[in-house]
């Protein structure tokens, strides 16, 4: 919290009838609240816009590495456009050894099959001929090639190269970096929001069905839900479909515009672009 002070003085007024001139000093105190906004979400493989939407609203963003792992989930695949019509999967495939008990980061990549020259050919087939193909595809090519032994390895690689082409600098962070949270969902994630001092929780609106706002709300930290819509640009084929992975957008479009697409309802009114939840003062 922040506290300016001005000061003024000056002719409070004046009558012909007076032969004083009244003069009053005023003081304004004004307050000034830094409202830091923190999200947390699980790192996914090559996610849709309204991820990075969510990043760039953020002061800072959590990837959720130490969260169990959820099979046939965005963590380890994501769809990119067909031009016959539709989308294709591009699905990483993991160590399934007790896979249900793993969290995020502890999942290991399986490389008996070549899924990466799978991968890649999927996108060069799809996107070779796009305008930016040459500027990017380099890139996620080496990316994949590394080949690292960890799902969260790999998804955290493609992350920073992608948050940089996208000049998005919001601060990232891991769950596991905050020890002794609570076992239940909602009272760790008030308790990073305590560790970090914030006052406004940014999240999905799935998190409506489970979030227990009453914690929240005694701890007056407002709760805002994402409403991000998902723009149309131009895509490959004569159908579109919405929420693919972003790099369909930087294929087509370049970074720039990719970048413009997810932060402009950021730009227009942020407030309106939200349902937030807030606490009153009693």
């Amino acid at each position: 919290m922040a506290e300016h002070f001005a000061e003024d003085e000056g002719v409070a007024g004046s009558s012909p009838a007076l032969s004083t001139v009244t003069l009053t000093r005023r003081r304004i105190w004004c307050i000034v609240f830094v409202m830091k906004r923190i999200a947390v979400l699980q790192p996914f493989y090559l996610p849709w816009l309204g991820v990075f939407n969510q990043i760039a609203l953020s002061d800072v963003f959590i990837f959720g590495d130490s969260f169990q792992y959820s099979k046939n989930s965005w963590i380890n695949r994501n769809r990119i456009k067909n031009p016959n019509g539709g989308f294709t999967w591009l699905t990483v495939p993991v160590k399934n050894e007790h896979l249900t008990s793993k969290k995020i980061s502890e999942v290991e990549i399986d490389y008996s099959h070549d899924w990466v020259k799978k991968h890649l050919s999927s996108i060069k087939n799809v996107y070779g001929k796009s305008q930016y193909f040459n500027d990017y595809y380099p890139d996620l090519e080496r990316i994949l090639l590394s080949k690292p032994k960890f799902l969260f390895e790999l998804n955290m690689l493609l992350f920073k190269y992608l948050l940089k082409i996208l000049s998005i600098t919001t601060k990232l962070k891991f769950r596991s970096d905050y020890k002794n949270l609570s076992k239940e969902k909602s009272q760790s994630l008030l308790e990073i929001c305590q560790e970090e001092n914030t006052s406004v929780y940014l999240t999905g609106p799935r998190a409506q069905d489970y979030l227990r706002m009453d914690i929240f709300k005694d701890n007056k930290i407002e709760v805002e839900y994402q409403n991000y819509s998902y723009p149309s640009y131009q895509q490959k084929g004569d159908d579109y479909v919405d929420k693919l992975s972003v790099i369909d957008a930087i294929f087509m479009l370049g970074a720039q515009k990719t970048r413009s697409l997810i932060i402009d309802c950021q730009k227009t009114n942020a407030v309106e672009q939200y349902q937030t939840l807030s606490y009153q003062n009693e």
